[in-house]
């Protein structure tokens, strides 16, 4: 029973939050909303030292060799973040200044890795951490607007498919948390999941496998967290056989609650 409280906690928490990418009427209600949504994201500094545990399980024998060879593509993942940033062309940056509607939006990151708002000109975001992109850009904004109120976040493009409601592309804040995307993006798990079978892939490889995908779930880790990109597709896990699941007799499929009863 208390077990079952705790996620029923986790479910109530979870309705206070608003939908994912939620529309707003204007730059202060959009600066209000990234002010009340925004998670920490991964600092530059929080990376190097990942990558410094990660080098001394490499080098030490008290490991197996899937766990290095798991660790040794999130060390390259890291490299890969620390030396080119994590904005790609197709990525969004929600900025928000309050009060200039020419300088606050939605806004697509160019191929040359820009933004452009209207009343800005274009904007380079190249090499940039998610976690560096807010103070970057009210930098950037005080060559328009003397000590601007500047709120932005960094979002991304990834796939969904598997045992889901909508499968498809979604546009989402990099700090949101795995299972927030799960189930407000693409409408929560579907008759047939399997949840402990899922994985995110990128390309041809595995980039979090079953196993990591069920302790992210545990410990509530958000997209940029997880060192996912542009492109990453999560594969939700999918029954094989025609009986249906009781997720299909509960009327929730959308239910956190039931999301991480089965991870447990």
């Amino acid at each position: 029973m208390p077990r079952f409280s705790k996620f029923l906690t986790v479910g109530a928490l979870l309705a206070l939050v608003g939908p994912l990418g939620a529309q707003t009427n204007g730059p202060d209600s959009l600066f209000v909303r990234l002010s009340s949504s925004q998670r920490a994201m991964v600092t530059r500094a929080e990376l190097e030292r990942s990558l410094q545990e990660i080098e001394i399980i490499l080098a030490s024998d008290g490991y197996s060799a899937v766990i290095k060879e798991q660790k040794s593509r999130e060390a390259a993942t890291i490299r890969r973040r620390l030396a080119e940033g994590d904005i790609r062309p197709g990525d969004v940056i929600t900025l928000a200044v309050s009060g200039f509607d020419g300088l606050s939006g939605q806004f697509t990151v160019t191929t040359d890795r820009t933004i452009v708002p209207p009343d800005a000109g274009p904007i380079s975001v190249a090499g940039l951490l998610r976690s560096e992109v807010e103070d970057y850009l009210r930098k950037e904004m005080q060559k328009y607007v003397r000590d601007p109120l500047v709120r932005a976040e960094a979002n991304i493009r990834i796939a969904i498919f598997g045992g889901i409601n909508k499968q498809g592309y979604f546009i989402v804040p990099a700090s949101a948390l795995l299972t927030d995307v799960i189930m407000q993006a693409a409408g929560g798990p579907s008759g047939n999941q399997k949840i402990e079978d899922s994985e995110v892939v990128r390309g041809d490889v595995v980039i979090l496998d079953q196993e990591g995908f069920k302790l992210a779930i545990r410990e509530a880790k958000s997209l940029d967290q997880l060192n996912l990109q542009a492109g990453d597709e999560v594969r939700i896990g999918q029954r094989r056989t025609g009986r249906a699941p009781i997720l299909a007799y509960i009327g929730a499929a959308s239910s956190i609650t039931f999301l991480l009863f089965r991870i447990f």
